[in-house]
């Protein structure tokens, strides 16, 4: 018999009578046996890309956007894009990235989380107050300020942004968001639209504008303020300095590594194949973290731990001696082509999500379709 303890996230079960639970069993195995495979992968894959994909995406938008780059339009306010989690390694923060506009008075701070899902106003919350009373500390400060190289400077602000997707904000009350959060605290917003063909050229793709605007709340810096209110551009450079940070969904940097792996490997034998070190190399080359930041190299350690043991875990690469020739590890993909690699780590990670989300379906269908007078009534004893 299936445990379906992993499937009630609302305590279902405690509502049926003992007396019915052999009902309710039977009619979860038939609804399970009815959901096809391919269905249920799908099905996680769409609410994969609704969540953490779109909260990948932000924290992209605003990396690009404020990119030291010149043609990055963000970064015409004076602020760009420094490290990956700044404070990580004096707690819990929560923010994604770290942008700063340094000047001969001072260095201006903005810490910024990139979320998706408007229910979770608290959550944005209590992130923006722990990231506030970790960066009070003097040794903290000090220790931020060697990181992005302005050891010599005073801080001047500090600034909390949430930057979020429009839809996620259309009721938020700010009045509720201000409550134990800065005085300095803003939501800005991702707008996404579509930009049809110039008349005559009717024969191109429609092309999609993604731009950063203010929504709520308050800019100390008045020149950060001023691009947030005219709408950040974050088409117009890439940030390779950047390309996730320590919150980003396992499967993003998982990909990532694994491409950084073969391109390196390219020429020699066995180039799937690779040593322990080499994962926690790669993942380092794609994120900047600062300078000598040897407090969060234990916190790096195991986060690559873990993404090294979830690709085992899904098939990604293995370990196995039968399959290795030369190193620890392989990349478990059969195509030479090297842009095939992110999307062979995705569908593996969905095909391997698919029993949970059969199970999860199917437990809510038989809720749904279960007498509602067989919930919470019977014999309990």
């Amino acid at each position: 018999m299936r445990d379906l303890e992993p499937f009630d996230k609302d305590g279902v079960l405690d509502q049926i009578a003992k007396n019915q639970r052999k009902k309710f069993d039977k009619l979860f195995a038939e609804k399970y046996r009815a959901i096809d495979e391919e269905f249920a992968i799908n099905s996680y894959k769409t609410n994969w890309e609704s969540t953490s994909e779109q909260q990948y995406r932000l924290f992209r938008d605003v990396v690009n956007a404020f990119s030291p780059n010149q043609s990055a339009h963000g970064s015409n306010s004076g602020f760009e894009a420094t490290i990956a989690n700044p404070l990580a390694e004096f707690g819990d923060s929560g923010a994604d990235v770290l942008l700063a506009m340094s000047a001969p008075t001072g260095v201006h701070l903005c810490f910024v989380s990139c979320r998706v899902s408007g229910e979770r106003y608290e959550e944005w919350r209590q992130e923006v107050a722990r990231t506030e009373a970790l960066i009070q500390p003097d040794d903290h400060r000090e220790e931020l300020k060697r990181q992005i190289e302005c050891s010599d400077l005073r801080i001047r602000t500090v600034q909390h942004l949430t930057l979020t997707r429009a839809e996620d904000v259309f009721d938020i009350d700010m009045d509720v968001m201000r409550t134990g959060t800065p005085n300095f605290y803003a939501i800005w917003e991702l707008i996404e639209s579509v930009v049809p063909p110039e008349v005559g050229d009717e024969g191109s793709d429609e092309e999609v504008e993604r731009t950063i605007r203010h929504r709520e709340g308050h800019i100390e810096h008045s020149d950060l303020a001023d691009i947030g209110r005219e709408g950040i551009d974050t088409m117009g450079a890439v940030n390779y300095d950047l390309k996730y940070c320590l919150n980003t969904h396992p499967i993003i940097p998982i990909g990532e590594v694994c491409l950084g792996i073969y391109l390196d490997n390219t020429g020699k034998e066995e180039p799937k194949e690779f040593f322990e070190g080499a994962f926690e190399e790669e993942y380092r080359e794609h994120v900047y973290f600062g300078e000598d930041r040897d407090g969060l190299d234990d916190i790096i350690d195991t986060k690559t731990g873990n993404l090294l043991d979830t690709a085992l875990e899904y098939g990604i690469v293995t370990d196995n001696p039968d399959d290795l020739k030369e190193r620890e590890y392989r990349i478990q993909w059969e195509s030479d082509e090297a842009g095939d690699i992110k999307k062979m780590v995705k569908r593996k990670f969905f095909k391997s999500k698919a029993p949970q989300e059969m199970g999860e379906l199917a437990f809510q269908r038989a809720v749904d379709e279960f007498d509602s007078d067989q919930l919470g009534f019977g014999d309990f004893d």
